[in-house]
């Protein structure tokens, strides 16, 4: 699958980029009924060094390792459930907009997989 996100040229793209990727994350974990997630008591865009360590644990008593480099790779035991792979970003500019400090913008193109998205199409 693919989505799109429209940020402000001064966005911190790394901050939404983690937020997203933890969102997806998260809505992987509920899908495979892991409860002990609900635990961490997330809330907001960013994870704890605790909530972190926690979710490690989690995931470990749960045969789920998460391989992170350029996106990530979500297996189950041994098994690629999901993928989320880097964003990519296109700039661009709205010239409909009559300031020029707000007419740069950035397109994030998320590319992503797993298997249950592929059951509910």
């Amino acid at each position: 699958m693919e989505s799109k996100i429209l940020l402000n040229y001064t966005d911190n793209v790394k901050l939404v980029e983690e937020s997203l990727r933890l969102a997806f994350l998260i809505e992987l974990l509920e899908k495979l009924n892991i409860t002990a997630i609900q635990e961490l008591e997330l809330s907001g865009d960013s994870i704890s060094v605790a909530q972190r360590m926690q979710l490690r644990d989690i995931l470990a008593k749960n045969s789920i390792t998460i391989l992170e480099e350029d996106g990530m790779e979500v297996f189950f035991e041994k098994e690629l459930i999901a993928r989320w792979d880097a964003p990519t970003y296109v700039v661009k500019r709205d010239f409909s907009e009559p300031d020029p400090k707000k007419q740069l913008y950035q397109e994030m193109t998320i590319h992503f997989f797993s298997l249950f998205e592929e059951q509910e199409e």
